[in-house]
């Protein structure tokens, strides 16, 4: 990738793209908030009622907590007032787990349920009659609760391992507390006691986690029933624990434990029900355990379905009130009794016969709560009695074993009944029915016919049926399976037969579908509709008790299936009453409807994205299953039925279009219905027609009564209606993102649809085909809605992409600064809307922003294919699960037309928010720095001392290693990782905006502050997107710290947030920009592209990676923390020898002053050399100089003489020696004098290296007699920001110039014929001009009091660093920084050092001065030196002496106490002595001063380059 013309830029897209992202994310979040209304789901829930009591058992829990987790957690045991007898535990135990910032106290509505379930109101103690026979203290439960502190454990997988440690120690207490009874075979309290468990959202997490812990108590634990708890994946993929939590509760199940018919190896019984649409909270897709393959290796070791399938509720609820949803809570505990009631809660007789077989008890536990949820057919979420037909291991197996149904033996009893006479099994008249199975009618035909029963009588009550105490009724209705086998009797031509009663369990209660009342309907009108009247109420309906006898409808399915693998010959049908009682009292007619029907018969028709289902219209079938029996005056089935393949998805909302047919219009305008009607009527118009959708692969279904609604009656009575077609709207849970593909035997949509044959009889007078209810139902896709699903599932895509994209921008910015660091590094929002970006192919003639988003899209789209091609090439039932990488990959769909038109979308989302997010903070610094700078708090957050040019030597402060050492050493023993990092983003935002307080004042080098401010906004722009990550932990973290302090309980998790790695890359980069230097660019081709490369996995693993393992992004921006780090650690410790950096190490002087790497490469550039004409001599002069860029720190030479401030500098000056080259660049360019010119820079170098580290130790000795009189002065001495403006110079330089004709090295460049020897000299100022001592010698001063622009002579200055300008009529002497006047007026440039030639001096007759004074506090940080010109000087002085003289000549030492101490003395000595030696103002230092020293070799190095040249040019000349 290369620079792009900055020409061919649209500048315009960033804020199109914005503009179009807006309109997407206006639209999305517009269909999410309207979701419900969309798809016409409400939450009907009735309200709990209950009167709680709590009794805590926590200090019971001491002996059985060795980790002490019982002072964090508490358990509770409930009680419901005015139904327990007593305080005191009286059953078998039951727990409940709170999920994610749940409460202890939710387990009120199913704890209350279950006490009124059992108890008679009267708090004596008294039974229900249903539970008289229990066995006493085993079927009633004693609820007890869990106090999780509210913790959030959807943020830390270490909450989570807590909590399931606290589980299995709860557990352990319980099974010791109800110790089994003794038994002639075992004693009392020998056998495990099992502990059922209840678990709410993330709590079901937990009660999963608990097997895989040390402290797991083996076989305790045999039940989990869980509400919308996500068993998939992590609903919040910010912690990594978290994840690892997840991957040990779904790993696939051994093969041994399949076939083992040991209790041990049962895996417990998990129920899971998710709450469906309405659960924003959580997505409830990966609630199915059967989407999940989560335990699908034993079947019956699952249960999983959704409200919207329970009957009674057939609601879609949300996640809180999944909890006290009255419909819910009956079925939940009602299962709890049943299961103590059935099973007793010894483990060993709960887990026998192990998984498989008659004699499994796991199987006949999962029947009994498959009864009391009463789930039927689709919504067992596939599993049914057999699992995924992929896992059959053998037919006959399960035919004869697997297939069967029951809890205990015998629970269908069977007669015998005679062949012939009135009792006979065939015998039939109006009120009894037989339904003979259809023969086949050839070969084609495979005989896939179902009987279907639908009424509203009585047909027994069902103790099971997990709908609240069964309410007395009569048997209304009784259906019989009979069949005939040769008696044996009589072998001749004898026959008998026997017939299985079909009990009430079998029956599954459906939504009712009233058809209007005919003389209710012509009284009433569309304006005035008594909604009280059953037809007229909307469904669901929370105030109508659907299971109370009478009001809902029956449904019996008999599959083909069923009726051949028990040999069915025929079905007999019984009606004991002519009206049912409890039909009558509501006014409406009783009716029985059966027959036969083909499954999956219907057609269909593809268009697009829409389907079109018709009728199969083969009559010859129609007609060979036409029966004799009631209601039955055609060939026309009860229900139609249709298989959607691989139509199921959880991101398309779909709109259903049904169309009736002209048949049913017309006989909805003729029947005729009337209230309390007794009469038996087999043809007679009972019901409307209904219809259900469903998904096979999760048990999510859609009800859809009384398509013939009242009003559309009325239309058609009136006449007024005109064919419209009938529309509702459908969204299943189905194939979903991030989750396993359904299996090819799940992965269908069922469409049933049932008609009352009385509906489609031939109309008088007209020829109409009725053969069904409809002409057609069209399926198409209702994007709009579809948007919003897309919006919940997709919400975590804003914390992983736009760091990607942030990541890719400012590495290509990276790349291309490394290759010119010359440039400044460009600010955030630079990168994200002009990338440096080349489109391959194309190259500038696409913006290079629209190119990047592109080239991304297709990248993704393509490693999207290979992701899906990889997958499905997988066999492994662990590769092919929940936790596989690759279904985590980009967007985790399996449908790769889905993917490649949701990428481009989602990538300008992510673009867009990433470009309001930078514009935001970028912008706001700017306002934030604005105000700091007004209210004059600026010099508060400066960096006081901070090295920020290349130069300075890395050091390692005592004080500083010592905090960093203490901070990651709190990691390991105090504090998590993710506070330790909350610490590293404020400090990193205190970073950027002292870099920009620092930009924004012009102190040193324009170009090295802005790309120190850009990069560290950049940092911190990744910490920003990263912190929603650590930042939810935090708060988990603080609760806790609040209830059991900063002690880490005893468990395995005790150490997972306190891993030193996870912040230690993060903390060392910013603890190195916090010292305000800028990082390096890399020093070699390898470093570069490994910095390239950090920030490429960033962007990597936020694009591939993020939505589904958000995490990844924090532990990939680790490692390039890491990166940057060495790199900058190896560039300012070895310095720079690439191509990358020379150039620009040897331009800028004022960031490598003092460096002599890269000097001939500058000068050779300069002259333009071809430095590969003589590579030996080169090579070995810059090895020998490459180790020579020594920083220098405190001896770097003022920002003042920086080229680039316009000021003369050393780069552009002539030497005193320059006689000692001039001769040798004029005479013969031999390699003789090449020779001697390379010694004579060796010895000088030499001196410089002598002379510069004199220098060093006698500045450190000096600042560290200066930090010793601090100390002793204590309180007493003088602000740091407060100096005696009084003080003159006591250092004079003096330039003395030559002529160019005269100084002329040959060869040598103009500017370096400039430079002019530079003398110093020390001078005692004259303070004779002070009057009197009137002034205050020690005063600190604000800048909002200075009154005067003159005060700077008589008053005392504010400190203030170096760069600071200062207008023309304030410049004063002295060696302090400068402040600029009252009046704001500012220069346009730093004070700089005047360069004035030897003629002009002489016409002036004095020379140029320079003029420095002692160094004081602070200097040894900023290590600058400001040089003013004495021109300005004589002014100031005669300024001067116009003031009173004072008494007590101006002291430095005063200015930090009135009693100078000895260390301070001691101080002043040193550093006078090291400010002589760096200036060579003394007379045995004169020559061999560092300055003096360093102008030198600069001289000499512009001779060497010169003498090169020259060879060079005479070599060409020579091949010529």
């Amino acid at each position: 990738m290369t620079t792009t013309s900055r020409s061919g830029r649209q500048l315009w897209l960033p804020w199109l793209i914005l503009v179009v992202s807006l309109t997407l994310i206006t639209y999305s979040v517009d269909s999410f908030i309207r979701l419900p209304q969309q798809l016409g789901v409400s939450q009907q829930c009735r309200m709990s009622r209950m009167w709680p009591a709590y009794i805590d058992h926590t200090s019971n829990l001491e002996p059985f907590s060795p980790s002490g987790l019982w002072r964090k957690y508490r358990l509770y045991l409930y009680r419901e007032r005015h139904f327990e007898p007593m305080d005191l535990p009286t059953g078998s135990p039951a727990l409940f787990v709170p999920g994610n910032s749940g409460s202890y106290g939710q387990v009120r509505s199913v704890a209350s349920s279950a006490s009124r379930q059992f108890y008679k109101e009267n708090g004596s103690g008294a039974r229900r009659d249903e539970w008289k026979d229990a066995p006493p203290g085993v079927a009633h439960t004693d609820w007890y609760t869990i106090d999780f502190n509210e913790d959030f454990s959807a943020f830390s997988g270490t909450t989570l391992i807590e909590q399931a440690t606290f589980i299995n120690e709860v557990v352990s207490y319980l099974s010791d507390r109800y110790a089994s009874a003794a038994t002639h075979s075992y004693a009392a309290g020998e056998r495990n006691t099992t502990v059922p468990i209840l678990a709410h959202s993330m709590g079901g997490i937990a009660a999963r986690l608990t097997a895989h812990l040390p402290n797991y108590p083996v076989g305790n634990i045999d039940t989990i029933v869980t509400l919308s708890t996500p068993h998939a994946f992590p609903p919040v993929p910010f912690d990594s624990s978290v994840e690892y939590v997840y991957s040990l509760i779904n790993t696939p199940l051994d093969a041994s434990r399949v076939t083992s018919r040991s209790a041990r190896n049962v895996p417990p019984l998990l129920v899971s029900i998710a709450g469906g649409l309405l659960d924003t909270q959580l997505p409830s897709d990966p609630s199915s355990l059967s989407l999940a393959r989560i335990g699908e290796a034993i079947a019956p070791s699952r249960i999983s379905t959704y409200t919207g399938s329970l009957p009674s509720l057939w609601s879609s609820v949300d996640h809180v009130a999944v909890m006290w949803c009255d419909q819910l809570r009956e079925k939940i505990a009602r299962g709890f009794l049943l299961d103590m009631m059935a099973f007793g809660r010894v483990s060993d007789e709960r887990n026998a016969g192990g998984v498989s077989g008659r004699s499994s008890v796991l199987r006949r536990r999962r029947e009994l709560w498959r009864r009391a949820l009463s789930l039927f057919d689709v919504s067992d979420a596939g599993n049914g009695e057999i699992g995924p037909l992929e896992l059959t291991p053998s037919p006959d197996w399960l035919l004869e074993e697997d297939r069967e149904t029951f809890v205990v033996e015998n629970e269908s009893p069977s007669f015998q009944r005679p062949t012939s006479g009135p009792d006979s099994a065939l015998s039939v008249d109006q009120q009894n029915t037989v339904f003979r199975i259809p023969a086949r009618m050839g070969d084609s035909d495979d005989g896939l016919h179902a009987f279907e029963l639908i009424t509203n009588l009585c047909v027994g009550w069902n103790p099971s049926s997990g709908m609240g105490a069964p309410l007395p009724q009569p048997v209304e209705l009784v259906v019989q399976l009979c069949t005939s086998n040769p008696d044996s009797s009589d072998p001749v031509s004898g026959q008998r037969t026997s017939c299985r009663l079909v009990m009430p369990w079998q029956w599954e209660l459906i939504p009712p579908s009233f058809l209007p009342r005919t003389d209710i309907l012509m009284q009433e009108s569309s304006q005035h509709i008594d909604t009280h009247l059953p037809e007229n109420r909307p469904f669901p309906s929370a105030d109508e008790i659907y299971h109370v006898p009478g009001y809902a409808f029956q449904r019996l399915r008999l599959d083909a299936d069923l009726l051949q693998r028990q040999r069915i010959d025929w079905i007999r049908v019984e009606r004991k009453t002519d009206s049912g009682v409890f039909v009558h009292q509501r006014g409406l007619k009783s009716f029985v409807r059966g027959g036969w029907m083909r499954q999956a018969a219907g057609r269909l028709k593809k268009h697009g994205s829409s389907l079109l289902l018709t009728q199969d219209q083969d009559s010859d079938i129609q007609h060979h299953y036409q029966d004799a029996g009631f209601a039955t005056t055609s060939a026309i089935p009860i229900a139609s039925e249709w298989l959607l393949k691989g139509f199921s998805s959880s991101l398309l909302a779909r709109r259903i279009e049904l169309v009736p047919s002209q048949c049913l219009v017309e006989n909805l305008a003729l029947y005729t219905l009337q209230s309390n009607d007794e009469s038996l009527h087999s043809t007679d118009a009972s019901f409307s027609p209904f219809m259900r959708v469903s998904d096979r692969a999760t048990g999510d279904s859609r009800w859809y009564p009384q398509l013939a609604s009242p009003e559309l009656v009325r239309r058609i009575r009136a006449r007024t209606y005109k064919g419209e077609p009938i529309t509702f709207p459908l969204s299943l849970h189905g194939n979903a993102p991030f989750m396993p593909p359904a299996r090819d035997s799940l992965n269908e949509i069922r469409v049933q649809l049932w008609t009352d044959q009385a509906l489609l009889r031939p109309v008088p007078g007209k020829s109409l085909p009725c053969r069904s209810s409809v002409d057609s139902i069209r399926l198409s896709v209702d994007w709009k809605a579809s948007a919003g699903l897309v919006l919940l599932r997709y919400r975590f895509l804003l914390a992983a992409w736009p760091l990607g994209l942030l990541s890719v921008c400012i590495g290509l910015s990276w790349l291309t600064w490394t290759q010119k660091p010359e440039l400044p590094f460009p600010s955030p929002l630079t990168s994200i809307t002009q990338p440096v970006f080349r489109t391959p192919f194309i190259g500038n003639r696409v913006d290079p922003l629209l190119g990047l988003l592109a080239c991304t899209a297709i990248a993704l789209i393509l490693l999207d294919g290979m992701r899906l091609w990889l997958y499905r090439c997988m066999s492994s039932a662990e590769a092919r699960g929940p936790t596989s990488s690759l279904i985590g990959m980009v967007l985790g769909l399996h449908n790769h037309a889905s993917s490649a038109g949701l990428i481009p979308c989602f990538l300008l989302v992510s673009y867009a928010t990433l470009l309001v997010i930078v514009a935001i903070i970028q912008w706001s610094f700017s306002l934030i720095a604005a105000i700091v700078t007004r209210f004059g708090l600026a010099h508060k957050l400066d960096w006081v001392g901070a090295a920020t040019a290349s130069s300075d030597p890395l050091k390692w402060n005592r004080r500083s290693m010592a905090g960093l050492a203490i901070l990651l050493l709190s990691v390991v023993l105090l504090v998590p990782h993710q506070f330790v990092f909350l610490i590293m983003f404020l400090l990193q935002l205190l970073n950027t905006l002292r870099a920009l307080l620092e930009l924004q004042s012009n102190r040193g080098p324009p170009q090295s502050q802005e790309s120190r401010f850009h990069q560290h906004l950049s940092i911190l722009m990744m910490l920003v997107l990263l912190l929603p990550q650590k930042a939810s932990f935090l708060v988990t973290w603080v609760r806790n710290l609040a209830s059991v302090g900063i002690k880490t309980p005893n468990t395995m998790a005790a150490w997972m947030d306190h891993n030193l790695l996870d912040v230690a890359p993060i903390v060392v980069l910013v603890w190195l920009m916090a010292g305000g230097r800028m990082l390096e660019p890399a020093r070699s081709k390898m470093e570069a592209k490994a910095i390239v490369f950090g920030f490429s996995i960033v962007g990597w693993y936020a694009l591939v990676w993020g939505i589904r393992y958000t995490y990844r992004t924090y532990d990939a921006f680790n490692a390039l923390c890491l990166v940057l780090a060495v790199c900058h650690w190896r560039s300012r410790r070895a310095g720079s020898r690439s191509h990358y950096s020379q150039g620009h190490a040897a331009c800028n002087v004022a960031k490598h002053s003092d460096e002599t790497s890269g000097m001939l490469h500058a000068h050779g550039k300069d002259e333009g050399v071809n430095l590969g004409d003589a590579p030996a001599e080169e090579f070995e002069l810059r090895s020998g100089l490459a180790s020579a860029r020594l920083p220098i720190h405190h001896l770097a030479l003022p920002s003042s003489v920086d080229p680039q401030s316009g000021g003369a500098s050393i780069a552009e000056g002539n030497a005193s020696t320059c006689a000692v080259v001039e001769s040798s660049a004029q005479t013969n360019l031999g390699g003789d004098k090449l020779d001697e010119l390379i010694a004579d820079y060796l010895d000088v170098l030499d001196r410089y290296q002598r002379a510069r580290n004199a220098t060093s130790a006698l500045f450190s000795s000096g600042y560290l007699k200066l930090t010793r009189a601090k100390i002793e002065l204590g309180a007493s001495r003088l602000s740091s920001n407060s100096y005696d403006s009084r003080l003159l110079a006591e250092v004079r330089a003096t330039i003395s110039n030559e002529s160019s004709s005269q100084s002329s090295c040959g060869g040598l460049p103009a500017q370096a014929s400039e430079i002019s020897h530079i003398s110093v000299a020390r001078v005692q100022p004259d303070y004779s001009h002070l009057e009197n001592d009137d002034y205050v010698l020690i005063q600190d001063m604000d800048e909002s009091k200075v009154e005067k622009a003159d005060s700077t002579i008589a008053g005392l200055r504010r400190r203030a660093a170096v760069g600071v300008t200062l207008s023309e009529t304030d410049v004063v002497e002295g060696s302090g920084p400068h402040k600029h006047s009252p009046r704001g007026s500012l220069n346009d440039s730093v004070l700089r050092p005047v360069r004035v030639s030897a003629a002009d001096a002489e016409g002036r007759g004095d020379a140029i001065k320079m003029s420095a004074v002692q160094p004081e506090k602070g200097h040894s940080k900023n290590s600058k030196y400001d040089v003013i010109s004495t021109n300005q000087g004589d002014d100031q002085l005669g300024r001067m002496e116009q003031t009173k003289k004072v008494a007590a000549k101006p002291d430095a030492l005063l200015q930090f106490g009135g009693l100078p101490s000895t260390a301070l003395r001691g101080a002043q000595v040193d550093l006078r002595k090291a400010l002589n030696q760096l200036l060579g103002a003394e007379s045995h230092v004169h020559d061999d001063g560092v300055l003096q020293l360093a102008l030198r070799l600069e001289v000499l190095t512009s001779a060497i380059s010169t003498l090169k040249a020259t060879a060079a040019n005479q070599s060409e000349c020579e091949k010529r």
